[in-house]
């Protein structure tokens, strides 16, 4: 009995399809639940991803508006107007139907409205724009150093000072 609890239990953490039984004693595949597209719009209503999306496009428009600044104003409110977040949240929801089942997502939406979740989704913007600095400054600095010893093997000539 024991055996088969902890035999349970271990099928039911697992990720992937369990087995179950035919009456004729044939193992069967028995795939996990679909997550629904309901689901999954919470999902993203939790995370905010379209209030993430709207910022990201409102930050591309601000960068190419400081290239235009001759554009007047109407004309980005315009652009900015056409996007909706609508299509990224239809678009995206085969891909979470792809890799993630019903209990998945279900567990998702869980954690992002439990206290944990909702801090992580306050904290992750800035959690990610420190460590895309890090990781720009760690790529900068590698490279560097994979240039400088090219360079010492001789790999790569040493750049020539420009004809005056």
């Amino acid at each position: 009995m024991r055996n088969a609890l902890l035999a349970g239990i271990l099928l039911g953490t697992m990720g992937s399809a369990a087995l179950a039984q035919e009456p004729g004693g044939k193992a069967v595949e028995v795939k996990p639940a679909e997550a629904t597209e309901a689901e999954i719009r919470r999902l993203l209503e939790v995370t905010g991803s379209a209030r993430i999306a709207q910022q990201v496009l409102a930050t591309i428009i601000a960068s190419i508006h400081q290239q235009q600044p001759e554009v007047p104003e109407e004309v980005w409110a315009e652009v900015l107007g056409e996007f909706k977040t609508e299509d990224v949240t239809r678009n995206t929801i085969p891909i979470y139907k792809k890799y993630l089942t019903g209990e998945d997502i279900r567990g998702l939406i869980a954690f992002y409205e439990s206290p944990v979740g909702r801090k992580l989704i306050e904290v992750q913007p800035q959690i990610v724009q420190e460590s895309m600095a890090i990781g720009q400054k760690w790529g900068e600095d590698a490279a560097q150093r994979v240039f400088k010893r090219l360079q010492d093997r001789g790999y790569l000539r040493k750049p020539s000072p420009p004809d005056l």
